[in-house]
């Protein structure tokens, strides 16, 4: 179990089918900090939480990767090479490419972006956490998925019985290939997305 924003998050998975297909290693953990020295402490104390109460950290093969903008931040308090953290720099140019470039300058589009980089680059599922997620308990028995589920926080009702939706059902509409039921459609909380490893068609 996670805490977001101080509320209790429990993994909601969706599977589409029953054939499972068992990933051989655990999910790649992920955080993204920038900017905000406020984001550089969240993000510190949800690792901080996460090797303290849960075994992931425990596991022969796990990852956890922050990418960040101010790595010598994190490095005065943790020690990558005994938790097996990976602390990535992300540059300006880097953060303006994933906005979108000269196209648009979206930073929810970050998180996309950071999380297809770390499928294709290590060929591992991803569990992407939002810095102000801490852990509370253990969960590394939950995160293991085949290629026919993923996972986010907790749901939060039908898009379209969201207030001033017009613009997300516009967006739906537009991808009939995933979405072609956009009036049954959940919202989900994205302060922990769990995608695996085949499924990088999210580009």
């Amino acid at each position: 179990m996670v805490t977001i924003d101080g509320k209790k998050c429990t993994l909601e998975k969706e599977k589409y089918n029953r054939n499972f297909i068992g990933d051989l290693m655990s999910p790649i953990i992920i955080y993204i900090c920038f900017g905000r020295e406020i984001d550089y402490y969240q993000t510190l104390y949800s690792v901080l939480s996460l090797i303290k109460y849960s075994d992931y950290c425990e596991l022969k093969d796990h990852k956890v990767i922050i990418y960040t903008d101010a790595p010598e931040f994190f490095t005065k308090f943790i020690n990558p090479i005994s938790f097996n953290i990976e602390i990535s720099r992300l540059t300006a140019e880097d953060l303006f490419l994933y906005k979108g470039g000269n196209t648009f300058q979206q930073v929810f589009r970050v998180k996309l972006a950071l999380i297809l980089q770390t499928l294709k680059t290590y060929q591992r599922s991803v569990l992407y956490l939002d810095a102000d997620t801490y852990v509370l308990k253990d969960f590394s028995h939950e995160i293991m998925i085949d290629s026919k589920e993923s996972g986010m926080c907790a749901r939060e009702g039908l898009v379209r019985k969201k207030k001033n939706n017009n613009n997300d059902l516009k967006i739906l509409q537009s991808y009939p290939q995933y979405f072609s039921r956009s009036n049954d459609l959940f919202m989900f909380n994205a302060g922990l997305i769990l995608i695996h490893r085949d499924n990088t068609s999210i580009s």
